[in-house]
């Protein structure tokens, strides 16, 4: 049972990850939905770097377009940031190649 005047259930913004893994298409897609949006509010692609190799294992050979993603640390947490150290989540382009060179491996290795 949730604390009384805590949050219900209630949901602010949701990120949806689409792995697209064709044999002429490798790409991520992270979109960034708020609750009364029709349309992802920010979206974040990673694919191969068109002029390198496929690779993997290097955060060089992905190409990341739209980052930074930034997630406001009251609509991930439902309250408000109290302190210095709680802030909004900044997303990096590091980030997104890193996650994308996770999920490959993960599809390869199944």
């Amino acid at each position: 049972m949730p604390p009384p005047g805590g949050p219900q259930g209630d949901v602010k913004t949701v990120l949806l990850v689409k792995m697209y893994h064709g044999k002429k298409m490798k790409r991520i897609v992270v979109e960034q939905w708020y609750r009364d949006h029709q349309s992802p509010y920010h979206t974040v692609t990673a694919k191969p770097h068109p002029d390198k190799p496929f690779s993997i294992h290097d955060v060089d050979h992905w190409v990341v377009e739209g980052a930074p993603m930034v997630l406001p640390f009251q609509d991930v947490f439902l309250r408000p940031a109290q302190g210095q150290e709680e802030t909004d989540l900044v997303l990096t382009e590091d980030f997104f190649a890193t996650m994308a060179m996770q999920c490959w491996q993960t599809a390869t290795d199944i």
